[in-house]
């Protein structure tokens, strides 16, 4: 392969490339980059070259929009002129024409497109040979991206000007327009002519030309004798006219006129050939040779208003590099200055940073082998000059591996009698026949150098098969795959394949290449390859594990081998015929179990069986199956599983169940809704089922629990009144509480409770088939739109409500930060008990709001054992049951044919995401259990309520000065994420002070938590919704987490001195913003020149025009002789006022981040995180679990629950996978001070027989005391 270079490299190299001064073999775009000699370096870049000033024609253009990434249907192109030499420029990317190659560059692993030239295009014809075409003189090139996943196809092409330079003199020439005046006043003296200059001309051309593309112009023709015309073209310029398309006509009373071009309609945005095409790129020089004509010329033109576009911007995003990396004093670097070879030579520019210069080597070295040791000298060199760490470590430890120089190459050849000027010529074949021709008869003593001297040729060539030979041995895997040209993902089949390659082209290496598949064989344990070897024919492959269980029916893959044995034993009965390929499915069983005893059974080798390695089952948390895009529900187990209150209550359910009586139903009032007997039974059932998960996940004898469709069914089935609500009880930065009514939220639509649900038991003989792996589940979202409070938009991952409940009755103390308080505001309900004017004397601590405290009474159930520090209200007594609202219609079943009930549950759970499963178990839990109490409101209080709920309060400021404060229980903060922010920040957009609309004005407010719950949720908004697309995306911005945060800057507080800091924030904040918007316009969107730089090359441009025609001996453009001096002045003031700006921004960060650091009586730590990886509309979901006691992170992916070996890398530092990445969805932080009561991960007594699948019944045990 040919040596290449990366994208910025390649727009380097266009930028400098002039085909008029290219000389044969030094063509920058097309040419290898030559070796660097320092005795004999010539620049690559010939004098007297344009450095091309490229603007953007963008009626040929096609661009991606911002941030947009390519698609496998996506195709890209930039046309540009040279603003100094007209040259033509077409840059097109196209990323299609293959299904497999779906990860297009610039990805974590490939940052940016690295090209390699696959064709060329160039004429015979000098460039400047005006006579010919400029078809003909085109220049075309064509490269290709070198990333195996990447399709990239990149075509370049380079034309002259559509306009000679006779053309220009005809149009321009003074003495030319004198005649044009002179006749025309002869012709007719006794009209008012005034004489044209060459722009004027050149600007009247282009208006025609502009009128002539514009469909809706009205002008179409004009008279011969316009005196304007006449002044500017006369009569010389007909032909010249009529070869851009002007026709002579005549009018319907025969006067002569011209016509204007008439060229077809833009059909295809990439044709170039048309009629059209050619017009537009006369139309761009026009107005580029008008903008180059003195200004004195230009002020005769009253509406000049041609504003050329810089097209670098846009062909840095064609090429995928806007962002790249740079090295930190690339801000600092001169362009004028010239860069050293070497960097060329490795594909890259002088601004990258070190790790590009890396990955720059590295490809280069993928790419051109042979010249491996000239590319390891120009890293040496780079390392040196660059003063590197990362560079000089990489040298170091590439000659620790032998890397060789080229002086240890030219050496090796000199050896074999190879001359370096013909290398071109010389195969790995012909240097192989040399050794092998010489090796018979030298001494055994020199046979060692001779080794030496072909291993070096083979390091210098990337040569398996020199590298083979010098060695004389198979030895290891690594080895036999080397030789054979294959790598360890390589499949079996291909492998025989590889096997055939080599035999068919050298017979003499059969035993060589038996040797390597025999080596293949032996390490991976391959019955096929080893058929092969013995018996000369093709063994079969294995199977899929997931492929043998569909093959042998068995729906649960954590059956133990007994009925698994007894399985297969009935299918052979059924079956007889089909007994090899059940035998394929139980050694493929047998193998993926670790299971000696079936591998037995089948006479498979027990040397192939390896046995699962792992912790104790007593010391490590069991996994959970995937039925069905069930990820997200077996995270959400996991982790309330881990939550020893809510995981005790589970098992312990009968002592905490709802007596249905028809005294106590009429007060079941859970998240703002009456419930009915029908909800509790059914909330019940689910708490049954879910104590059986948590029973098994205690006892199972295996490393993965069970749970079957019925319970899968249960949790994703919604209560009928949650319809009315999702998330309600949440603290959100876009301040619903004030900014919407509450009538404004979309809602959950549930499954229907009838017995005609879609869950019904599937027939006996419809077989489940198998399911998806755990790493390939798609769990499929419907998506809805709310606002922000910044204009921005967020896409919720629900299923939407096609209907429009009726919510004006609504009366919820449960609410998504306080919308039921705004709604009794608007309603006049409930204004005593909500509303405290802000004089209050007494306002909460919430420090002291929640305290462990064993329970004194008879019964686990008649107090929550995780009991705020107040007096349960039961003097105000429940509302009454609202009117039965109608029932809303099931969910729409995509497949009225599906009957299985594993295919049900798959349907479901592609509508539901963690966070509804998540509101679905908590909301079934509190319906079913009896209260402890009741709120002011005739909201139940229980022991859920009190172990994931606190309450918060919004305080409004009015125009006329008055302080209202609305209290709402809450279990959730919604962070929103517009940039990568710090935990703090997004919980500061959260609580601070704000501008929100109320009746109709603008009011201000922020929110403090009034009591802090012992588990404290973080739903973090990954949904956006792109205006311009119109479609959804995932934000995958960063959240910086900490291990442990302290909210005492949040909590509702007396103390004095603290809300003084609090309102300090508030004002450095907004300081801190304006900062950043200042900073964010002297810097600019992207990371190329900023103003002060930009503001310089500007100046200094137009110095070097002076310097230029001086060397030239031309004349100057009139340019005012202070303006280069005042624009440098401007840059030096902008530049200072950038630094100034950097470090007020620092220095207030600075304080920002120390403000609070003596408040740290209210610390939670990190617990959980709820991962997705996808987008909007599918993905998968995990959790990761920090046990406290052990001092550990696990990764509870399904049925594997793993160790974190680096949870600094993999939790708390930004991905840096290619999209889509990894983000926490849900983030758990818990009390420090009682952490210890509420979280245990490991709760396991697995027993050899498996108990029974009723819960067990004991008496509850909280905080020592035992509850009987």
């Amino acid at each position: 392969m040919e040596p290449g270079k990366t994208a910025p490299r390649l727009l380097e190299d266009l930028l400098s490339y002039d085909p008029r001064t290219a000389s044969i073999g030094k063509n920058l775009l097309a040419d290898p980059t030559p070796i660097y000699d320092e005795k004999t370096y010539v620049s690559r870049v010939p004098k007297n070259s344009c450095r091309h000033q490229y603007i953007l024609n963008y009626l040929q253009s096609v661009t991606p929009l911002l941030d947009d990434r390519p698609g496998q249907d996506s195709k890209w192109r930039v046309t540009s002129i040279c603003q100094n030499c007209r040259c033509h420029l077409t840059v097109t990317v196209d990323f299609g024409g293959s299904a497999w190659k779906t990860s297009p560059c610039p990805t974590a692993e490939r940052p940016l497109h690295f090209f390699v030239l696959q064709s060329r295009q160039e004429p015979q014809d000098p460039w400047l040979s005006e006579d010919v075409s400029v078809t003909d003189r085109e220049q075309e090139y064509c490269f290709r991206c070198t990333a195996r996943r990447c399709v990239a196809t990149l075509r370049i092409k380079v034309s002259p000007p559509r306009l000679t330079s006779k053309q220009i003199n005809l149009l321009t020439d003074p003495q030319r327009l004198r005649m044009r005046y002179n006749a025309a006043v002869a012709a007719d003296s006794t009209r008012n002519f005034e004489e044209a200059n060459g722009a004027l001309v050149l600007y009247r051309l282009r208006t025609y030309l502009r009128d002539s593309l514009d469909p809706k112009s009205a002008r179409s023709e004009f008279p011969k004798k316009n005196k304007i015309f006449l002044v500017s073209f006369g009569n010389d310029c007909n032909d010249f006219l009529r070869s851009l398309g002007f026709a002579d006509e005549t009018d319907s009373e025969g006067e002569p006129i011209w016509s204007l071009p008439r060229p077809p309609s833009k059909v295809d945005g990439f044709d170039q050939s048309s009629h059209r095409a050619f017009l537009e790129d006369v139309m761009e020089e026009l107005g580029i040779l008008t903008l180059n004509k003195p200004a004195s010329e230009r002020s005769l033109i009253k509406n000049f208003t041609y504003q050329p576009i810089p097209s670098r911007k846009d062909l840095e995003r064609v090429l995928g590099m806007p962002d790249y990396e740079r090295a930190s004093s690339s801000r600092r670097y001169d362009p004028s200055t010239p860069e050293h070879p070497y960097y060329a030579s490795l594909g890259a520019v002088a601004d990258f940073s070190d790790n590009l210069i890396l990955y720059s080597y590295d490809r280069q070295v993928e790419c051109d082998g042979q010249n491996s040791p000239y590319y390891f000298e120009c890293l040496q060199d780079l390392a040196a000059g660059r003063n590197s760490d990362a560079l000089q470590t990489k040298v170091a430890t590439l000659a620790s591996q032998d890397q060789i120089s080229r002086k240890d190459v030219t050496k090796a050849y000199k050896y074999f009698g190879i001359d370096e000027n013909h290398l071109e010529i010389v195969t790995d074949d012909h240097i192989l026949g040399l050794f092998q021709s010489r090796l018979p008869d030298i001494p055994y003593a020199q046979e060692s150098e001779m080794r030496d001297m072909l291993r070096t040729l083979a390091r210098a060539r990337n040569s398996a098969l020199l590298s083979n030979a010098a060695s004389d041995t198979i030895e290891t895997y690594s080895q036999a795959l080397s030789w054979l040209g294959a790598e360890e993902s390589t499949p079996d089949d291909f492998i025989l394949t590889l096997f055939k390659m080599k035999v068919d082209e050298s017979p003499s290496h059969r035993e060589t290449a038996q040797k390597a598949v025999q080596l293949v064989a032996d390490t991976r344990k391959s019955e096929g390859l080893q058929t092969f070897l013995m018996t000369g024919e093709i063994g079969e492959s294995e199977l899929e594990p997931a492929e043998a269980y569909r093959i042998l029916d068995i729906p649960d893959r954590t059956l133990d081998d007994d009925f698994i044995i007894s399985i297969y034993e009935l299918r052979l009965e059924e079956a007889p015929v089909r007994e090899k390929e059940f035998a394929r499915a139980l050694k493929s069983i047998a193998k993926e179990k670790g299971s000696r005893r079936l591998a037995g059974i089948v006479g498979l080798d027990q040397s192939s069986i390896m046995s699962p390695v792992g912790p104790p089952l007593q010391e490590w948390p069991v996994g959970l199956p995937n039925l069905a895009n069930t990820c997200y529900l077996n995270s959400v187990v996991q982790l309330l599983f881990s939550l020893k209150p809510f995981r005790d209550l589970v098992l312990n359910f009968e002592y905490y169940k709802m007596d249905m009586t028809p005294q106590n139903m009429p007060e079941k009032r859970v998240g703002g809704a009456i419930r009915t007997v029908k909800e509790v039974e059914l909330s019940q059932q689910f708490v049954s089922a879910l104590g059986k998960v948590f029973n098994d996940m205690i006892h199972a004898d295996t490393r993965i629990a069970k749970y079957d469709t019925e319970f899968a069914r249960l949790t994703l089935a919604s209560l009928s009144k949650d319809l009315l609500g999702r998330r309600r009880s949440t603290v959100s930065a876009s301040r619903p509480s004030i900014m919407q009514d509450v009538q404004s939220e979309q809602r959950l639509q549930s499954l229907p409770e009838s017995d005609s649900t879609p869950f019904e038991q599937a027939s006996s003989d419809q077989p489940s088939g198998s399911r998806a792996s755990s790493q390939e589940t798609l769990v499929e979202i419907s998506i809805t739109e709310s606002s922000n409070r910044d204009g921005s938009k967020d896409i919720h991952m629900t299923d939407i409500d096609t209907s429009q409940p009726d919510l004006s009755k609504l009366n919820d103390t449960t609410n998504m930060g306080g919308q039921s308080a705004v709604a009794d505001l608007s309603d006049g309900e409930g204004i005593n008990e909500h509303i405290e004017h802000a004089s209050t004397d007494n306002p909460v601590n919430g420090d002291n709001m929640m305290a462990i405290e064993p329970s004194t009474t008879s019964e686990p159930g008649s107090k929550s054992f995780l009991s705020a520090d107040k007096t349960t209200d039961t003097a105000n007594p429940p509302p009454t049951r609202a009117a039965p609202k109608p029932e809303l219609p099931p969910r729409p079943n995509g497949n009225s044919q599906k009957d299985s009930q594993i295919s049900a549950v798959e349907d479901t759970a592609k509508q539901q995401d963690a966070a509804e499963v998540t509101d679905n178990i908590v909301s079934k839990l509190r319906t079913a259990i009896k209260p402890t109490g009741f709120d002011s409101r005739g909201e139940q209080m229980d022991q859920i309520r009190d172990l994931l709920f606190g309450t918060q309060k919004d305080v409004i400021v009015r125009p006329n000065g008055k302080e209202d404060t609305i209290t709402s229980v809450f279990d959730n903060i919604r962070l929103h994420l517009p940039t990568s922010l710090h935990i703090y920040d997004a919980l500061d957009d959260v609580f601070d002070i704000q501008d929100k609309e109320l009746d109709g004005g603008i009011v201000q407010g922020h929110t403090a938590i009034e009591s802090r719950p012992p588990v404290l949720g973080m739903q973090v908004e990954r949904g956006g919704w792109d205006d311009t697309k119109k479609q959804s995306y995932k934000i995958e911005n960063h959240l910086q987490l900490e291990d442990v945060i302290y909210l005492d800057r949040y909590m509702d507080s007396d103390d004095a001195q603290l809300n003084r800091m609090k309102q300090q924030k508030w004002q450095w904040r907004k300081e801190r913003a304006a900062l950043q918007a200042e900073r964010a316009t002297l810097v600019g969107p992207h990371n190329g020149m900023d103003a002060p730089t930009t503001i310089s090359e500007a100046a200094r441009f137009i110095t070097s025009l002076k310097s230029v025609a001086e060397k030239e001996n031309s004349e100057a453009p009139s340019i005012d002789d202070d303006l280069a001096p005042s624009l440098q002045q401007k840059a030096t003031e902008l530049e200072d006022l950038l630094a100034q700006t950097t470090q007020n921004l620092e220095e207030l960060s600075r304080k920002m981040n120390t403000q609070f650091l003596r408040w740290q009586k209210a610390p939670y730590r990190l617990y959980a995180l709820c991962m997705h990886r996808g987008n909007p509309g599918f993905g998968h979901y995990w959790v990761y679990i920090h046990d406290f006691a052990n001092g550990i992170w696990r990764k509870y992916n399904d049925e594997r629950v793993e160790k974190v070996n680096d949870p600094d890398v993999e939790i708390f530092q930004p991905s840096k996978e290619s999209s889509p990445i990894p983000t926490p969805h849900y983030v758990i932080y818990i009390r420090d001070d009682i952490k210890d009561l509420i979280v245990e991960p490991v709760c396991r007594s697995p027993t050899s027989t498996r108990p029974d699948r009723e819960v067990e019944m004991k008496d509850a045990e909280v905080n020592g005391v035992v509850q009987s």
